[in-house]
């Protein structure tokens, strides 16, 4: 399914060298970006999730709903 801005998303957790960077969950995509550090053509979504907003890749977002916050 194509992701799009506004859309409530499920995102997986992150880790690195064994610990939680992100608790895997639910939050609403707020923006799409490139991503202009990487040599590939991927793209980036702005995540937020309760007060925390983080950059995650588009291809692990799966969509849970349109419109965003209307739960």
């Amino acid at each position: 399914m194509k992701v799009e801005v506004g859309d409530r998303v499920t995102y997986p957790s992150v880790y690195s060298s064994g610990r939680v960077l992100i608790k895997g969950g639910i939050g609403e995509v707020m923006a799409i970006k490139q991503d202009y550090f990487g040599k590939s053509s991927r793209r980036i979504a702005v995540v937020q999730a309760g007060k925390n907003r983080f950059d995650l890749f588009l291809d692990v977002l799966e969509r849970v709903n349109r419109g965003g916050s209307k739960l």
